[in-house]
């Protein structure tokens, strides 16, 4: 009988495609370039540069989204 007609045969030429995509996928993967480090932040600038508790500053920033909402999120230094 062939070695394709049987079941060992299926199996090895089924793990050999199934190598061979992982492979060609995974080496794609670590080769392109991810999505965000193509698109830069917008400048953004705060005045004054440091403020006190419960005083007034401003936001500025340029080259915002039109359409999409943008969310501003404010953190305190220590980050928590």
């Amino acid at each position: 009988m062939f070695i394709f007609l049987s079941r060992l045969g299926r199996l090895l030429v089924g793990t050999t495609v199934v190598i061979a995509v992982t492979g060609f996928m995974g080496f794609n993967t670590l080769t392109t370039t991810p999505v965000a480090s193509k698109h830069k932040d917008p400048p953004c600038t705060i005045s004054p540069s440091t403020v006190a508790v419960n005083q007034a500053y401003t936001i500025s920033a340029t080259r915002l989204p039109t359409i999409d909402p943008v969310y501003l999120i404010v953190t305190p230094p220590s980050g928590s």
